[in-house]
């Protein structure tokens, strides 16, 4: 389990402070959440790319936007699977990256949070998986 120190200025203290009150997710779960979501999120990754290095592509998250085991979750199981399939991309490329499925084998929230109100979702390894370009593919 990765845990980082975040340093942040108080206006980012003071918003976690509050989505913590107004929801029943702890503080590790929403920054988690911000992570998730981050990911997958076009104004992130158009910042990114005024930063990115001209000989480095920017990473591709591995999970999908259905796996909320991934933040709620302290530590869910993970498997890859999935990685011998092509998906499309833009520019007409083919990328096989792995595909990471979440378990309920975590624990949610952290042991001073766990009397909290807390969801999980359980297993997550059936549902749809959409992809660019109006494919989808069902799990069963």
């Amino acid at each position: 389990m990765y845990r980082p120190t975040v340093r942040y200025s108080e206006v980012y203290r003071e918003y976690v402070d509050q989505v913590f009150h107004a929801t029943s997710l702890d503080r590790n779960q929403i920054i988690r959440l911000a992570l998730f979501i981050a990911g997958s999120s076009p104004e992130y990754n158009a910042i990114l790319n005024e930063y990115k290095k001209a000989d480095v592509p920017l990473p591709r998250p591995k999970w999908r936007p259905n796996q909320s085991a991934l933040w709620l979750e302290q530590d869910p199981e993970l498997k890859e699977e999935g990685g011998d399939v092509t998906y499309a991309i833009d520019g007409g490329k083919a990328d096989t990256r792995p595909v990471i499925v979440a378990g309920g084998g975590g624990s949610a929230g952290t042991s001073a949070e766990a009397g909290k109100n807390t969801r999980s979702p359980g297993p997550l390894r059936e549902g749809i998986i959409r992809t660019t370009g109006g494919i989808s593919f069902t799990l069963n």
